[in-house]
């Protein structure tokens, strides 16, 4: 190992999961570093965030039976190893924010994981008992089983009163970043109140019970709780081991604020160190289906932090992590530049393509209607659209550029099949490849409109000015039953074509053999 390797004291975090809840297998590796303790991994809704989050909060309480499958004929495995791992490093935001019992029950108890933390703040059996040996009398007590009683009460009252004390403290931290506080009340003999002091159900200032809170609070709310679980993550500050923390859609209903708010926690977490060393208190692994936020936690931590992953699932419900790109500035970034530094004409000709929503979207916020209407002939089958050429396309898109490109007088909508052709006909495909899954949907409608024009024998579309290939669809409905692939069209393809620079998620999410299929059966509509 180098004396670099060294100095960034690389630590690879293994986990292999085998028919857990909906995940079939999943077989990675997580490589830590002091500079990069950060993994966040993008994951659409479906595909494994719940069912790993769900595995692994039951693996870190040893309730590995409780591990259920879909196929009652299989037994479920999970396994972590990493160097000096042990399962009390390992925190677990639980799941469902409405696990409400074990959410409470992991803010009482006093992990192992504190093992590292300074004595004198930490209660031992020895001083517990030297104050219960000054204030009771044994002969007091007429039976053992009544003395052991009492006993065992006021055991608990001390241990309450030392954890009221720290999550008291962890809320005024809470503070810095949430208006809507919740503070803990404690009851002994009795599991933990939360007394919601929230704006939206503060008519009385009156305290609810858990059930009452399952009644009434909003997600919203209920994900408050589990940012009171994030915040216990405090107590760690002196502890000499490491924690692997596994955080699941934390932000996922709050609100703009607050949502950056915890972004800025999650940041002050990564960059605490453990006690009298330079190496991270917490390795984080963060779930999130929500596009928006994995962009502002990667853009925030940056590369130096962060190493971000997007998770997949197969047809055998095997989940694949793989590292994802970051797009920073799509337009621009993943397409301008690439389209001026692109040589090889298919490549010049994709991006032509798939700068056409762009710039229009452009045109239309500059009031340039005729540019509008040149890029919306190229997005939706008008009398004009067979009339335009690849040149005239390079000049509209980049009239300031010295752009050429062979076969300048080919018509564009020839360039734009052609160009969706050659992507179908590509057998590596990866999740990133937003510029062929923009494509795919452009050619896919202007197909799907030529079909239905061809069908319905009239081919005047100009008096049709918005929502052209529905009003085309409501016209062939009425005549024809064959629409089922002409409805996939309307569902999948405005999301990609009606894009602006913060609209990533229908682009991430949708799998590119989709498009890829329903492409073929667009084509070979008759």
């Amino acid at each position: 190992m180098s004396e670099n390797e060294k100095k960034n004291n690389p630590i690879n975090l293994k986990i292999e999961m085998k028919n857990c809840f909906g995940i079939g297998s999943l077989n990675h590796t997580f490589q830590f570093d002091d500079a990069h303790n950060v993994s966040l991994i993008y994951a659409s809704n479906g595909v494994m965030k719940t069912s790993f989050t769900k595995t692994l909060y039951l693996y870190r309480d040893g309730k590995e039976k409780d591990i259920t499958c879909l196929d009652s004929n299989e037994n479920s495995t999970v396994t972590i190893s990493g160097s000096k791992f042990e399962r009390f490093m390992l925190t677990v935001l639980p799941p469902t924010a409405k696990n409400l019992k074990d959410l409470t029950q992991s803010i009482i108890n006093t992990d192992e994981d504190l093992k590292g933390k300074n004595k004198p703040t930490h209660l031992t059996q020895n001083m517990i008992f030297h104050y219960l040996g000054k204030n009771i009398d044994k002969n007091q007590y007429t039976t053992d089983s009544a003395y052991k009683e009492y006993i065992n009460n006021q055991v608990e009252k001390i241990t309450l009163d030392y954890d009221n004390s720290l999550i008291m403290q962890l809320n005024d931290d809470m503070q810095q970043f949430f208006t809507n506080l919740i503070s803990l009340d404690y009851n002994s003999g009795s599991i933990l109140k939360y007394d919601f002091k929230i704006e939206s159900i503060q008519k009385n200032n009156s305290t609810i019970s858990i059930k009452e809170a399952s009644e009434i609070l909003s997600e919203g709310e209920f994900t408050i709780l589990k940012m009171q679980e994030l915040m216990r993550l405090n107590k760690y500050t002196e502890a000499v081991h490491p924690s692997y923390v596994i955080i699941d859609d934390i932000v996922d209903s709050f609100d703009y604020g607050s949502k950056h708010a915890v972004i800025e926690y999650l940041i002050y977490l990564a960059e605490k160190k453990r006690e009298n060393t330079n190496q991270p208190l917490f390795y984080l692994i963060l779930l999130t289906h929500n596009y928006d936020f994995y962009r502002s936690v990667y853009s925030r931590l940056g590369d130096d932090r962060c190493k971000g992953y997007r998770a997949t699932r197969n047809n055998n419900a095997e989940i694949i992590i793989t590292k994802a790109n970051y797009f920073r500035n799509f337009f621009n970034g993943m397409i301008l530049k690439k389209l001026k530094k692109s040589k090889e004409e298919n490549e010049i000709n994709k991006h032509l393509v798939a700068a056409i929503p762009f710039v229009r979207n452009l045109a239309e916020y500059q009031g340039d209607e005729c540019s509008v209407s040149f890029f919306t002939k190229l997005l939706h089958i008008k009398k004009e659209t067979k009339d335009i050429t690849l040149s005239k396309l390079i000049s509209q898109v980049l009239p300031d550029h010295n752009l050429s490109a062979n076969n300048e007088n080919k018509k564009a909508l020839d360039v734009i099949y052609h160009v969706a052709d050659s992507i179908i006909s590509t057998e590596e495909m990866a999740f990133e490849q937003i510029i062929d899954k923009l494509v795919l949907a452009i050619a896919i409608r202007l197909k799907a409109e030529e079909f239905m024009i061809s069908k319905l024998g009239d081919d005047s579309t100009d008096d049709i000015e918005e929502n052209q290939t529905r009003e085309l669809f409501k016209k062939y409905h009425k005549e024809f039953s064959d629409h089922q692939t002409l409805q996939k069209v309307l569902i999948i393809t405005p999301e990609f074509i009606h894009i602006n620079a913060f609209m990533y998620e229908p682009l991430i999410d949708t799998p590119i053999d989709v498009l890829v299929t329903l492409y073929k059966e667009v084509s070979n509509l008759k």
